[in-house]
């Protein structure tokens, strides 16, 4: 193992001096382990280019790849090894929508199930997320995005549609789906610019000749703050609502509509964690139960009064 880090450390750096200061140990001790380790090899590892820098040859770059897998595997290993006595550890990243109560309620009901699990949730947009699983510092995440990577796999978990979040009483409070037209002269507030399907309100609104114009921009799991105050109507993903879904506001699918996607993305080769499938597992029982909750337009059928409530 020593003589791998040796090598993975001179790869990366390209300094016998900055790889013995990253291990600890003295520049000779480097350069004799490199020359055992292409002597087992059989094939040059290292060519001087200058003084100080040492360049890969192409045998190194060809062996590279499985030196950090292997490094890597030992790293799992040992922090799995730590974590026994305490049934485990475990990191999820997850878009804020998620992690401010959807992701909660699913930790909440494995906790029979995982008694001594630890769990570090993590909230993070879905442009953050890739770098840190293919780094090993989230062991999945939950994302808006599916995944741009080679080493990261996705898996689609629902698509649930966009919604207009209405106070109680409101004059659309009883309808099965809300227009662009229908919110003429209403203060909005709408999912901050650069989300996933933000662009996609915009267009609905858009082709309906009524461009939007918000009164607020926001991260989804705020906005229905504005609403419950009265200060606006929420347009948002039917998960933004949910941690919301005891105080009595009326939701409405947008007309036309918005899909909302909602991916699990992980290492692509690394065997998921049993409380990170399980967890999985749970985020897709929540998303059916959301669409249960959410009036389906039906043609010829009376305007639904459904509204946020316990499932």
């Amino acid at each position: 193992m020593r003589s791998l880090e040796a090598f993975r450390h001179v790869f990366e750096t390209g300094s016998v001096t900055r790889a013995a200061e990253r291990l600890g140990v003295s520049q000779p001790a480097i350069s004799q382990t490199i020359f055992a380790l292409e002597k087992a090899v059989g094939a040059k590892l290292f060519e001087r280019a200058g003084a100080r820098r040492l360049t890969p040859t192409p045998e190194a770059r060809l062996v590279y790849p499985a030196c950090r897998g292997v490094l890597e595997a030992l790293e799992r290993f040992e922090l799995a090894a730590r974590d026994v006595g305490s049934g485990g550890r475990v990191t999820i990243g997850a878009i804020p929508t998620v992690a401010m109560g959807f992701a909660q309620d699913a930790i909440d009901r494995l906790r029979g199930a995982f008694p001594m699990i630890h769990v570090h949730l993590d909230p993070r947009y879905s442009e953050n997320m890739e770098s840190m699983l293919v780094s090993g510092e989230l062991d999945i995440a939950i994302s808006s995005a599916i995944g741009a990577s080679e080493r990261v796999e996705t898996e689609s978990l629902a698509t649930l549609p966009a919604v207009v979040v209405l106070p109680p009483g409101h004059r659309l409070a009883g309808r099965d789906h809300v227009a662009p037209a229908d919110l003429d002269g209403e203060p909005v507030a709408v999912v901050r610019r650069g989300s996933q399907y933000r662009g996609a309100i915009d267009a609905v609104f858009a082709a309906a000749g009524r461009p939007l114009v918000p009164t607020v921009e926001a991260p989804g799991f705020t906005l229905c703050e504005f609403v419950e105050r009265g200060q606006a109507v929420g347009i948002m993903s039917a998960i933004s609502a949910w941690r919301f879904r005891h105080r009595g506001l009326a939701l409405v699918r947008l007309s036309p509509a918005v899909g909302c996607p909602l991916h699990l993305l992980r290492r692509r080769g690394v065997q998921m964690h049993p409380f990170c499938a399980a967890f999985r597992d749970e985020m897709v029982g929540l998303c059916a139960e959301v669409l249960q909750v959410l009036p389906t337009p039906r043609a010829g059928a009376r305007p639904s009064r459904r509204r946020i409530g316990p499932v």
